[in-house]
């Protein structure tokens, strides 16, 4: 009995071995398989042959344009508004009244105050006559004139709320926002609407360290602003930021001058160039930003050798535009590949689409 159980586990190895190895056997063939069949097979790119660029290079500085003069104008007195005379895009000249807020409280008092004075104007007058002949004493006229001075400083100071009642533009500009409307109770403080000079406009750039010496306060360098098909020569340089901000970055600001229809607009992109004589025989190459492939954290391009792809590290220099300059990592009359990367690996098979 014990021969035939020994007997039948025996029969029952053999057959688990077997059943193994026919099973790893039949993978390893499944993955040869596939993997000639992956190696067989190309994958279509577009490429293009490295160029030397030698020319004069104009470097961008893309920024943002800015309002010279903005601000929000406050109540300094309170009551309803009683007159509004803008709306938004409304455009105003220095002094022009823009609203007025109710001020029938301060006018009825004015005229006490003017009542008043007329009052003590006739008993200084009186009491100078009278002191003259010494019927009474000379504090009595000094009390009359510290009376009347203090009544004046009043009047003045009522004047001056009424004055503030009556809100003018500080500057020439175009109301860009309002934050009332007529009949609401203002408080001081309260803004009411915001005053944008268009005429008088900023430029904003930021620029590496690198760049600093392209720039100098007083000159000035062309621009464009492509959205409204706009060049110019006379953005001024007027400030150069003496410590860097974020990211290391050097804020510049110029200065231009709106055209008369004031078709730039505060917010617009903007262009601004320097331009760099390249010498003659130096050797810069340019490619697409497109065509680098960031891989763990390193900048790679694709190179197409003998029908395969190589990846290459490459060093960045700068940015003109959307193209970047290599230092490193890629030659002239190199062919680079520049699309189709997502099925790219190190020695793929590759064929350049026509």
């Amino acid at each position: 009995m014990k021969k035939n159980t020994l007997i039948l586990f025996s029969i029952i190895a053999v057959l688990l071995v077997w059943i193994l190895f026919t099973l790893f056997s039949n993978k390893k063939t499944s993955e040869n398989r596939s993997f000639k069949k992956e190696s067989n097979e190309q994958t279509f790119v577009s490429a293009w042959i490295v160029q030397q660029e030698n020319q004069t290079e104009n470097s961008v500085f893309i920024g943002a344009i800015e309002s010279e003069k903005e601000c929000k104008i406050a109540a300094e007195t309170q009551g309803k508004i009683e007159k509004l005379h803008v709306d938004l895009g409304s455009k105003v000249k220095k002094g022009q009244e823009l609203l007025k807020i109710e001020h029938s409280t301060l006018n009825i008092q004015l005229q006490a105050v003017e009542v008043q004075i007329e009052g003590i104007e006739a008993d200084l007058k009186r009491a100078k006559i009278l002191a003259k002949e010494e019927a009474i004493q000379q504090v009595q006229v000094e009390k009359n004139e510290l009376a009347l001075k203090s009544a004046k400083i009043q009047k003045a100071n009522i004047e001056e709320q009424i004055q503030k009642a009556h809100i003018k533009a500080p500057f020439d500009g175009i109301i860009s926002a309002k934050f009332t409307e007529l009949g609401s109770f203002v408080n001081p403080s309260m803004p009411l609407l915001q005053l944008t000079d268009l005429q008088e406009l900023k430029l904003s750039i930021n620029v590496g360290e690198e760049e600093l010496k392209h720039f100098k306060v007083g000159e000035s360098y062309p621009y464009s602003i492509e959205s409204i098909s706009i060049n110019g020569t006379d953005a001024k340089c007027v400030f150069i930021s003496p410590k860097a901000g974020n990211g290391n970055q050097f804020n510049i600001q110029f200065r231009i001058s709106n055209n008369k229809e004031q078709s730039i607009k505060a917010g617009m992109f903007v262009s601004i160039y320097k331009s760099k004589q390249k010498k003659k025989n130096s050797e810069e190459i340019f490619i697409p930003v497109s065509s680098i492939v960031p891989i763990n954290n390193v900048q790679k391009i694709f190179i197409f050798k003998s029908g395969k792809a190589y990846s290459s590290e490459v060093k960045i220099d700068s940015y003109r535009g959307n193209k970047a300059k290599i230092s490193s990592g890629l030659n002239i009359n190199d062919t680079l590949i520049t699309s189709g990367f997502s099925n790219l690996n190190e020695g793929k098979k590759v064929k350049i689409k026509l």
